[in-house]
């Protein structure tokens, strides 16, 4: 019986093993962009590139630079813009609800109308989100603050796409009334953190069709 079982058991694993290496694989031959930029990193014909997939292998697309960098066709020229995730304010802060992992565009949305002081009159922008909402490259203007999800995937891929620094990079995914995920590309590498809403990070926007 002990035999038998052990048999089993030794079998169940195999399968599982063989199942998941199936599905990775799955998972890559799915997960393909537009025509003309199908694989990672490939720049698309509309100079955006194909960062990879979130959301049952939905494709999102990114810039070439980070904010205050701009492409002149050959690398990025000028220099990085960074941005606190709500107006600077170390205090009095809201709770926004964009908490999606996922969906970094209903976040962002929320974020704009959304006020980011609790102490000051009005709605105070939320500086990360409102960067990417203005932010326009290649004719698109439909730009969003990645979620966590998304900003792993940018971190994931980021040898493939290209010109990140091995800093800190804004998601706009909420955690707390005061904390905020991020991607930080510097030590450990491609790791998700969180830090006080006040912090000035740097931001790559992305972009779905």
């Amino acid at each position: 019986m002990k035999k038998v079982s052990v048999f089993i058991l030794a079998l169940a694993f195999l399968l599982a093993g063989t199942l998941n290496t199936h599905q990775a694989q799955a998972q890559a031959w799915i997960c393909k962009g537009k025509t003309g930029c199908t694989t990672i990193g490939n720049v698309c014909p509309d100079g955006t590139i194909f960062a990879g997939c979130v959301e049952s292998n939905v494709p999102i697309y990114t810039s070439r630079c980070d904010i205050g960098y701009t492409w002149n066709g050959a690398t990025c020229a000028g220099g990085a813009s960074t941005f606190a995730w709500n107006n600077g304010n170390a205090a009095n802060y809201t709770t926004t609800g964009a908490t999606s992992l996922t969906n970094g565009m209903t976040n962002t949305a929320t974020l704009l109308s959304t006020d980011s002081d609790s102490s000051t009159g009005g709605v105070q922008p939320h500086q990360a989100a409102a960067a990417c909402n203005s932010y326009l490259f290649q004719g698109y203007s439909d730009w969003y603050l990645p979620a966590q999800y998304e900003a792993w995937v940018l971190g994931a891929n980021n040898a493939a796409i290209g010109n990140f620094a091995s800093l800190a990079y804004w998601s706009s995914t909420q955690l707390s009334s005061s904390l905020v995920n991020f991607l930080n590309l510097g030590s450990p590498v491609r790791s998700i953190g969180y830090n006080p809403k006040q912090m000035s990070y740097r931001v790559r926007c992305v972009r779905r069709d």
